[in-house]
């Protein structure tokens, strides 16, 4: 109780979240299961609208500049089996740049 004979509030500091744009729903559905384990931050997956690499990275950075917490990340996943080389190092650079 404060001095006004009103209860303090607890402030809740805010979690961390991880946003993780991956390829296909499978890999959301995953993320969606961890994220019930209660890790001490939230994780945000969500399915990227393109499927290559490099449209994975984009939708994530998408997503990314939507948050104004500094403490969030993002991460793009994607399978290697279906990609080329160039795929990958063109998508690792752009993740690299946009510090996903």
């Amino acid at each position: 109780m404060n001095a006004d004979g009103g209860y303090l509030r607890r402030r809740r500091e805010a979690v961390p979240a991880l946003y993780i744009s991956t390829e296909g729903v499978t890999e959301k559905k995953y993320f969606d299961l961890l994220n019930a384990q209660n890790m001490g931050f939230v994780m945000r997956p969500f399915t990227a609208k393109r499927k290559n690499p490099t449209g994975v990275v984009e939708t994530c950075i998408d997503r990314m500049s939507q948050t104004n917490d500094s403490a969030d990340r993002g991460v793009a996943v994607f399978d290697v089996d279906n990609n080329t080389q160039e795929d990958f190092i063109e998508a690792l650079k752009l993740a690299q740049i946009n510090r996903i």
